[in-house]
């Protein structure tokens, strides 16, 4: 149960070091124009993807 928990919170913290990473840039890029669409043109891809690993693990 401890190596569990320890893995899990070691996932948690990578999850957080990469958004404190990432964060600043995108708050920066939210200054250009494109930057909405890229935001959302990003998001459905990342659905896409995520709904084709869906339909696998389902078959």
């Amino acid at each position: 149960m401890g190596s569990l928990l320890t893995f899990n919170l070691g996932v948690e913290a990578g999850q957080l070091m990469v958004l404190c990473l990432l964060l600043p840039l995108l708050l920066w890029l939210r200054r250009f124009q494109w930057y909405r669409k890229m935001m959302i043109s990003t998001s459905c891809l990342i659905f896409v993807l995520a709904f084709y690993w869906l339909i696998q693990r389902l078959q």
